[in-house]
């Protein structure tokens, strides 16, 4: 009798953590569609009928139209000494169209790469890599891949790839752990999810609030 009322007990308190876990998810989609929905009937074009406006596709794209919005540099300045390098916690892959089956550069898992460089260009920032271009489409960015030594390099002229939105937001949050003491204390990204979507979407923001383009929700 004694187990059998234990039995049912556990399955009660399984059936309320699987209720509670299925709460949350739902309310995160429900706060998500209402965001988005926010987010697209707020979005005001500058009527200047740059590239995105046109619908261009973004390996046609010349970037440099947009360089003014993000003067000095697409890139985040920041003022802690974080570390350089982080192990790969995923493979990264980059394709030349979305449509390829097999990606035309792997990053590999465990591999090393420098999401903080030396490099004249990028020195004191953080974000390249991480920062891609917005895609017309949900769960795709458009990059240069990261780079796997710490070595002078110009990365505006690096090829660009597609690569998949959740692959960068994992590496994201391998930098986040690497630099926690540094980045907890921000008000803009105090866990490690916050982190990952403040970085992707940087240039999606910045692209928003100039009437540029309103890129799909990550």
């Amino acid at each position: 009798m004694r187990k059998k009322l234990w039995k049912i007990i556990l399955l009660i308190f399984i059936v309320i953590v699987m209720s509670s876990f299925a709460w949350i998810r739902c309310k995160d989609y429900l706060d998500k569609e209402k965001y988005k929905q926010k987010w697209e009937e707020n979005f005001i074009d500058n009527q200047k009928k740059e590239p995105y406006s046109l619908g261009m596709p973004l390996e046609e794209m010349d970037f440099d139209v947009y360089h003014d919005y993000f003067y000095p540099q697409i890139s985040i300045a920041i003022n802690h000494n974080y570390t350089q390098s982080i192990i790969l916690p995923c493979d990264v892959e980059y394709y030349n169209s979305k449509n390829d089956q097999n990606p035309t550069l792997t990053l590999k898992k465990g591999s090393t790469i420098y999401v903080v460089t030396n490099n004249s260009d990028v020195n004191e920032k953080i974000g390249y890599g991480l920062v891609c271009w917005p895609d017309y489409e949900h769960g795709w960015r458009y990059g240069s891949p990261f780079i796997t030594e710490n070595v002078a390099i110009n990365t505006r002229e690096m090829p660009k790839y597609y690569v998949k939105t959740k692959q960068l937001k994992q590496v994201a949050k391998a930098f986040y752990k690497a630099n926690t003491r540094q980045l907890s204390h921000d008000v803009r990204h105090r866990t490690l999810s916050e982190f990952s979507t403040y970085y992707i979407s940087y240039i999606d923001r910045k692209l928003y609030e100039n009437g540029v383009f309103c890129a799909p929700i990550e």
